[in-house]
């Protein structure tokens, strides 16, 4: 039982410094000097969760402008980058770096683990990027927690991207 404990302790301890990495990577190749600012398209607000697979029990649904605007902002906090969100859109400025979000689709697939797809496309200077989001949980979990960090995951890897052209 200990030696199950201590694996337990060691796969979490893992994750965790996983979870750090990830936007640790990102911190350091964004440009600070720019402010990247998301917005998100009306058509998101109106995507529905579809639910794939037997499931038990019923959990509020979320806001999907909420939860997104949710993601930025613990982006922002995690990365200490000058990201934003922002529900209007914007006028030109040299100074910021504008990115249209939009919610393609929401898929939540349950087998042995709950996973759910956000699909996202996102335009930047006029170029288009489209990215799956991503999360898995071994117990299903709550819309709420799945669409933050499915859509948080969607956000992290366009910022990625990003970091990888600058």
């Amino acid at each position: 039982m200990k030696k199950i404990l201590a694996h337990f302790f060691v796969l979490c301890i893992t994750i965790s410094c996983t979870s750090f990495k990830k936007y640790s990577d990102i911190s350091q190749n964004l440009s600070n000097d720019k402010e990247y600012v998301f917005t998100l398209t009306r058509s998101s607000d109106d995507k529905k969760i579809v639910k794939i697979g037997p499931n038990l029990g019923e959990t509020k649904t979320p806001s999907n402008r909420a939860m997104f605007e949710r993601s930025i902002v613990q982006i922002a906090a995690d990365t200490n980058l000058n990201i934003s969100f922002s529900n209007y859109e914007l006028k030109n400025d040299t100074n910021q770096i504008r990115i249209k979000s939009e919610i393609k689709s929401i898929e939540w697939k349950f087998a042995m683990i709950a996973n759910m797809f956000v699909e996202m496309e996102y335009e930047v200077d006029s170029k288009k990027y489209y990215i799956t989001g991503n999360y898995k949980k071994w117990s299903g979990g709550t819309k709420t927690e799945s669409l933050l960090n499915s859509i948080q995951d969607a956000n992290y890897q366009l910022l990625k991207t990003l970091s990888e052209i600058e």
